[in-house]
């Protein structure tokens, strides 16, 4: 044994090796050794000494040659200098210095104890030793791991202090009042979609499980009831239907595994407002229509115009008894002015009513909402005398379904059949036109219906059109704007997740499919209320009446919020006449080039406050709806069974379930109507679930615990998420389903005014700020946040050209 290091421990010799220094790992001596030990400590003159002592040992096998051993004092921490290098004191004999290492290493081991150091005096020159257990070596390693923890204490502070930052800058937007978030954001779609052979349901699967749970529902806010006809409850058990629950089950089972999107219109494209260039005198034309389907009333043949003129509407009352309206007939004898593009007469004298003599006009009143305020109102006239025109299905369904988002048609599913009444004749329905407070007349309401008499304007192109700048069919429909592979399944021996659990059903069949259809695994029972303390006890609840503000039908138009965001050049608002609204859908790239996706799916924030969005109207009341809500508190509790599920299906389905067992955070849902308005939040918990598989039902085999089982399906599917490319997916997903996610009072549909005037009219309006944030002639296009997104805060102010707000 030569060079070694040795410390008392107790009663108990230790020792280590040298390593020049560098020292090692102690270890009890050797049986052998430590006989003779004590003989060779007394012979060195070391007697009674304490624990914690330190001697290095050059200890001779030749037993003519005397053994060594010298104490070693460790070094006091005024021997130990900081610096670039840690410089230690040698005494007499000199000094050393530690070099090579980090310079924070080096700063720990200038501290106190930090590391017992000693110097020695091995073949006559100075040698540091490093007397902790395991040697530098193990300091090494320790500076690693300390590192580590100091960057993870560091990224923690780090990330501490921008959370707190990030809390800070959302609370006084909170504050500002000139903020509010958007009710909806959307979960982003994955890029494709993972499809398999659905297990069937023939026999259980050798690893399949079949089983139940009970679904339990604490709502947080009051839950709205379906069938607002008859859904008053007074002390009574409420039977809630299973097949609404399952359709929220489902909603968040697709988009959690990566599902195809099920309820889609890919033939879908929206309706947008045309540009002021969009009238063409040389090729648009006024109709007349002259014949309808006898079956349908869908228009088939129109009588053109020839030639169309505007005439100042003071002209046509100077001259015209009995009112001004749509398809009312009139002659004309003379040109107008050419102004802006169009022929323009103001000389009453060049009006009078028809006569057989001369060439047949009729007129055509439109809305002055369109018009500038602070200019005339013009009436479009137009000379019968051109040919007839067939119009075919398209295009009498393309007018139809661009009326369908017109404000004529607000709040109106079913539009009545209106195609039997004559201009002007009883029951035609008509809205009165007026300019400056001036009556001017009345026009054909665009209620996607037109009968024998009634004036169209027909374009260029053939379309029909109820104004000269009116409305116009977007640009690459839903179908072009996401991935082929997100359309929903039509195979049945190919499902995606989410319709390989709860089955498939197209319409059509195909040659390859005698029919296009899965069946489900899982059975989602009716649900009742029961006690919130044991969660099982039936429970009678009493439903009140409810007052709700006005709920809009979705608007996929405003391409700023249901798109992708374009790249930042096509943000921008433009005052040139041929500019296209930036939130319309048309050929519009996004930040890659590529055309603009869909969104997403669509998702609601979740909370509600005292005076927020769920306030009913003051200032218009009878915009305002009613329904019957059970208080917040409810519980619902279903029964839902399944079969022959993979531990895959399994795990998503639990997940869905429990959205906290995938996310490890709180989580809650929505049920029944008014999302838009915060009703219906509800926390989802799994209770009573059992499992058993083949073996288990028919061989009585003992069952694995359900808990653990169902952990393990959990674990394995949060395995998938980045394989399946879900990572951005669930990162929205579980933002959307906190239940704090974002200022309960701040959620409102898009305002342009102040929270301090929230309650009037004019807060109310939420057409203005789209007006003003579409990228149209004024404020450039402000996109929805990314769901992610920690802000979801949208600034009411405009932003100009200059980037201002």
């Amino acid at each position: 044994m030569r060079h070694s290091l040795y410390l008392k421990r107790g009663d108990e010799w230790l020792t280590a090796p040298w390593n020049d220094g560098a020292g090692g790992k102690f270890e009890p001596l050797r049986e052998a050794d430590a006989l003779w030990f004590p003989l060779v400590l007394a012979e060195c003159g070391l007697t009674d000494l304490d624990s914690g002592t330190f001697l290095l040992g050059d200890l001779e096998d030749d037993p003519d040659k005397d053994d060594a051993l010298i104490s070693l004092q460790t070094l006091s921490e005024a021997k130990k200098k900081p610096g670039k290098r840690v410089q230690v004191d040698g005494g007499s004999d000199g000094k050393l210095e530690v070099t090579g290492f980090p310079q924070a290493w080096l700063d720990w081991l200038a501290k106190p104890g930090a590391v017992p150091l000693a110097v020695a005096k091995v073949g006559g020159r100075l040698v540091l030793a490093w007397l902790n257990d395991g040697g530098r070596d193990a300091w090494k390693k320790e500076c690693v791991v300390r590192d580590a923890e100091h960057k993870a204490q560091k990224k923690a502070s780090e990330a501490a202090k921008l959370a707190a930052q990030r809390r800070n800058e959302l609370q006084q937007k909170r504050d500002d009042g000139s903020y509010f978030i958007n009710p909806y954001s959307f979960v982003p779609l994955p890029p494709s979609v993972t499809r398999t052979r659905p297990g069937g349901h023939e026999a259980l699967g050798a690893d399949s499980v079949s089983g139940w749970f009970d679904w339990n529902l604490t709502c947080k806010t009051e839950l709205l009831l379906p069938h607002e006809e008859a859904s008053a409850i007074q002390n009574e058990v409420l039977d809630y239907p299973g097949s609404s629950l399952r359709g929220a089950l489902r909603s968040l089972h697709e988009t959690m595994s990566g599902g195809c999107m099920r309820v889609v219109d890919g033939s879908f494209l929206p309706v947008h407002r045309e540009p002021m260039n969009a009238y063409k005198s040389s090729t648009d034309r006024l109709a007349v229509v002259t014949q309808i389907d006898p079956v349908t009333h869908a228009v088939t043949e129109v009588k053109l115009a020839d030639e169309v003129q505007w005439v100042d509407h003071k002209a046509l009352t100077a001259k015209l008894r009995g009112g001004l309206y749509s398809g009312r007939r009139l002659t004309v004898d003379a040109v107008g002015s050419s102004v802006h593009g169009r022929s323009e007469i103001t000389d009453p004298t060049a009006i009078s009513p028809p006569s057989a003599s001369s060439p047949e006009w009729v007129m055509h009143i439109t809305s002055k909402g369109a018009r500038r305020p602070d200019h005339p109102y013009f009436v479009a006239v137009g000379r019968l005398s051109g040919p007839t025109k067939q119009i075919d299905e398209s295009t009498w369904t393309a007018y139809v379904d661009a009326c369908s988002g017109g404000a004529d048609l607000v709040g109106v599913a079913h539009p009545p059949d209106t195609a039997t009444y004559t201009p002007n004749g009883d029951g035609w329905p008509c809205d009165p036109v007026d300019s400056h407070g001036t009556p001017i007349g009345k026009r054909r309401r665009a209620d996607g219906w037109l009968g024998i008499g009634d004036t169209v304007w027909v374009t260029g192109k053939g379309e029909l059109k109820m104004a000269a700048i009116w409305r116009t069919h977007g640009e690459h429909s839903v179908e072009e704007r996401m991935a082929t592979d997100l359309l929903p399944c039509s195979d049945p021996e190919s499902l995606c997740p989410s319709c390989s659990v709860f089955g498939s059903i197209r319409a059509e069949r195909s040659a390859e499919h005698e029919q296009a259809a899965y069946r489900t695994h899982i059975q989602v029972g009716w649900a009742k209320s029961v006690s919130p303390q044991d969660g099982s006890t039936p429970e009678r609840v009493t439903s009140t009446a409810k007052t709700l503000p006005p709920l809009r039908s979705p608007q996929p138009s405003s391409g700023g919020f249901y798109l992708e965001a374009p790249g930042g050049r096509f943000r921008s608002a433009d005052k040139n006449e041929n500019h296209v609204q930036r939130s319309h859908w048309y050929d519009q790239p996004n930040e890659s080039g590529e055309l603009r996706r869909v969104r997403g799916r669509k998702f609601y924030w979740h909370g509600q406050s005292k005076g927020g969005r769920q306030t009913p109207w003051t200032h218009d009341q009878t915009q305002n709806g009613s329904a019957h809500a059970l208080p917040a508190g409810t519980v619902l509790r279903a029964r839902i069974t399944f079969d022959n599920l993979s531990p895959e299906q399994l795990g998503w389905l639990l997940a869905a379930a429990e959205p906290k067992r995938l996310f490890g955070s709180k989580c809650v849902v929505h049920l029944g109507g008014g999302k838009p308005l915060g009703y219906g939040t509800a926390e989802p918990r799994i209770e009573n679930l059992h499992l058993e598989t083949a073996t288990q039902r028919y061989a009585n085999d003992a069952a694995a615990a359900p808990e653990q089982r169902a952990d393990d399906a959990v674990r394995l599917v949060r395995g998938l998420v980045e394989e399946r490319q879900l990572t951005e997916v669930h990162a929205a997903l579980k933002h959307l389903l906190s239940p704090d996610a974002v200022h309960a009072d701040r959620i409102n549909y898009p305002t342009s005014k102040p929270f301090s005037t929230r309650g009037s009219k004019e807060f109310d309006e939420a057409f203005r700020w789209f007006g003003t944030h579409s990228g149209g002639r004024k404020g450039h296009l402000v996109p929805l946040p990314d769901a992610a997104d920690p802000d979801q805060y949208l600034s009411i102010a405009v932003e100009d050209q200059e980037g201002k707000r």
